[in-house]
């Protein structure tokens, strides 16, 4: 789109200028509305794979928000990144150092979170939300 989309609006606003613009009416017989988003629809599957969480909490991102429990608490995930490895560790295992890092294993590798919101806080990058939140558990759930 980005290669592409500049050439196509000088090309249409020259055919608008010369009045050559066809208009091509949209043809609405196979369109739908889309199902309402409720928020149980959002949390977070782990046993999927990591691709399929990865656009799971973009395409929820920021609103509503995908999300998971930690520590029996509602965490949004807002941004994050896949990690795909093979690993025999069960799907919602939450590996971190404490410090700098927080990945949660899923099907086929770990989604590490980049930026997150606890329930009733403020949205926060990984490092400070760890540097003020100490973990209880290393399951999610």
């Amino acid at each position: 789109m980005m290669a592409i989309g500049p050439e196509l609006i000088l090309k249409t606003i020259s055919a608008i200028e010369n009045n050559s613009l066809v208009l091509v009416p949209q043809d609405n017989t196979e369109a739908s509305d889309a199902p309402k988003i409720y928020n149980e629809d959002c949390e977070i599957d782990w046993e999927k794979s990591c691709e399929s969480i990865s656009n799971f909490i973009r395409g929820l991102s920021p609103f509503p928000g995908a999300w998971t429990k930690l520590d029996g608490r509602t965490l949004k995930i807002l941004k994050s990144e896949k990690i795909i490895s093979n690993t025999n560790i069960e799907p919602g295992v939450v590996e971190t150092d404490g410090k700098s890092y927080l990945r949660i294993k899923c099907s086929n590798g770990k989604i590490e979170l980049m930026e997150v919101q606890m329930e009733g806080k403020s949205k926060m990058d990984i490092k400070s939300f760890l540097n003020g939140y100490k973990l209880q558990v290393n399951m999610i759930g």
